[in-house]
């Protein structure tokens, strides 16, 4: 037993012998302020500390600060109480938790002229534990496991873990063993002590609390970013506080990412060339940048507006659909007049979600096309002039020279008819070879630069068409014309040949099929033409593809008035050409 001297005489000897003798377990005596006066080895123990005669200490500094109003309540009570208080409180030791219950007795000790109070410190530790374990139910469990994908611990009413799920304890870098009995205090960072107090205290007093974007602190020192819901639960007749501890630290990220990546699109949205707009799903304008306003509204706001007020004509309203429909990229091209000069646009349009993902509508951008189109069209001139050139040259050249020949040769024949001899068999050998040449040639001409009389004569072409395209290229062509339109001009005739002769050759290029199908129509006043195939795309071919032979066709329906449209149909290529009178769509 150690006796703690504070400059005044013993109390009186018989007392504090009975006290130490009969009192259980540890003993501590102490003055109404909590000064030690005495303390045995057992309760020595119980405070892991070993005290010298001399020197003061104060049982209060032995205990959580939640506990120290217990203690005070013992400290409190009147001399030669009757009745003792008694607490189940843990022990603030290096060591772990120790749950001690304490018994009180207060007297009057006539020497010092002063109240001193005997405590017992009776160890509870494992008899509380073993409640605890007893009286967890079902329930308890239940939700460790199934809320298990988030860190659970459980704390009793003075702050204490009791229990933590296996979230909990890597969370916080604890095993179980190291992490029961800690206070709540030892799991925050300094800064947000007082906070966290206070939510406690709130949890406490009604029942449940939440605390957003707050921090832990590792075993290891570190903080990490939490959520914290905590509840007041009960299991059997004890009362916890159940807390769920939320590692946002993947969702700060993702939110510092998103941030970044809308900074960037703002940054994109400000200072490129391309012009971007956002339309919403009602095909509102929602947000555009300067190069969209400049090349589609001549620089006037458009924000506000509906798409098809400002892209009017074909392709907006089918456009849109498409995009919705597919899922993917939808491209067409748009093209206006201002100012007596013509421009043309490719707009681009993919289905834009939020940070969310929730779908907002469609992000277009729209890119200026029109020296490209030029060239393109320079590139077609300047192919059909020297087509018009060759097929002058072979008509006027070559064409006249196998006329000339055939002529001279029918010409000898005639002379020596009636002579059987091997001259007569190689003049007429010669002949054949001459008149097949002619026929050759005049094929070449009419395929540089047809020239139909009428529509039967472009069938006729086209029908040669198909034919030379299933000897050249082993591929079943088959040609089906449904009442063909009638008044067609010879520049309307030539430029719908050259699609069906362009669009042939691009099949077998690139798709390598087994059948090819020509079917032409003529419906509503104006035509429709498709050229389906059934093989498979090199590289996945894709509908918005920006082929020269595509912009070819593309281009030489532009100049006949008529809707170019290209993609994949079942499992082959469709090239399509509609022209209608009044054709619009929004």
């Amino acid at each position: 037993m150690a006796v703690m001297q504070s400059g005044h005489s013993d109390m009186d000897d018989d007392i504090l012998k009975n006290f130490f003798i009969h009192a259980p377990a540890g003993s501590i005596v102490c003055d109404a302020e909590g000064k030690i006066i005495a303390i045995n080895r057992a309760a020595e123990e119980m405070l892991s500390v070993q005290f010298s005669p001399g020197i003061d200490a104060n049982i209060l500094n032995y205990f959580h600060t939640e506990s120290r109003d217990h203690i005070r309540i013992l400290l409190d009570m009147p001399p030669d109480a009757s009745a003792a208080e008694r607490h189940v409180i843990p022990l603030a030791r290096s060591t772990g938790a120790l749950y001690i219950r304490i018994e009180a007795r207060t007297f009057w000790n006539s020497s010092l002229h002063k109240k001193l109070v005997f405590l017992s410190l009776i160890d509870v530790t494992r008899e509380r534990e073993d409640l605890f374990e007893t009286r967890l139910s079902e329930e308890k469990y239940r939700a460790l496991v199934n809320f298990g994908g988030d860190a659970i611990v459980v704390f009793d009413f003075d702050a204490c873990v009791v229990e933590a799920n296996i979230k909990a304890l890597a969370l916080f870098g604890y095993t179980k063993r190291e992490f029961v009995g800690k206070h709540i205090d030892e799991l925050y960072h300094g800064d947000l002590l007082s906070r966290h107090r206070e939510v406690y205290n709130e949890i406490l007093t009604n029942g449940s609390a939440m605390v957003d974007a707050s921090y832990i602190i590792t075993r290891e020192q570190k903080l990490v970013p939490v959520n914290i819901s905590g509840s007041v639960v009960e299991y059997g007749s004890l009362r916890f506080v159940q807390m769920i501890f939320r590692d946002i630290t993947d969702q700060l990220k993702a939110e510092e990412e998103k941030n970044r990546l809308i900074s960037e699109l703002n940054q994109i949205f400000s200072v490129s060339a391309i012009g971007l707009c956002l339309i919403g799903m009602d095909r509102t304008i929602l947000r555009s940048n300067s190069a969209y306003e400049r090349f589609i509204a001549d620089r006037k706001p458009v924000v506000g507006k509906k798409c098809y007020e400002l892209l009017d004509g074909l392709g907006c309203g089918r456009e849109y659909c498409r995009v919705f429909s597919s899922g993917g990229i939808a491209e067409y091209e748009y093209h206006n007049s201002r100012n007596e000069k013509e421009s043309a646009f490719l707009i681009s349009s993919v289905l834009y979600h939020d940070e969310k993902g929730t779908l907002v509508g469609i992000l277009q951008s729209v890119t200026e096309i029109t020296q490209i189109r030029k060239l393109e069209k320079e590139f077609l001139l300047i192919g059909d002039r020297e087509r018009r050139i060759v097929s002058h040259e072979l008509h006027d050249g070559i064409g006249q020279v196998l006329t000339g020949m055939s002529y001279l040769i029918e010409k000898l024949i005639r002379r020596m008819k009636g002579k059987n001899s091997s001259e007569m068999k190689t003049l007429c050998d010669i002949s054949e070879l001459a008149r097949d040449a002619l026929d050759k040639t005049r094929n070449i001409i009419k395929g540089l630069v047809p020239l139909f009389a009428n529509h039967e004569a472009m069938i006729s072409s086209i029908m040669h068409l198909v034919s030379d395209s299933k000897k050249m290229f082993d591929v079943d062509v088959l040609l089906d014309i449904d009442r063909m339109p009638r008044g067609l001009l010879q520049d309307e005739m030539t430029q719908l040949y050259y699609i069906i002769k362009e669009s042939l050759h691009n099949s077998v290029k690139h798709g390598r099929p087994k059948t090819i199908r020509v079917h032409w129509v003529a419906e509503n006043g104006g035509y429709q033409l498709s050229i389906c195939d059934d093989g498979l795309r090199e590289g996945g071919l894709p509908v918005w593809s920006d082929g020269m032979g595509l912009n070819i066709m593309r281009y030489r329906a532009s100049l006949i008035g008529a809707h170019f449209f290209s993609g994949f149909e079942g499992n082959g290529f469709m090239v399509k050409i509609t022209k209608k009178n009044n054709f619009c769509e929004n």
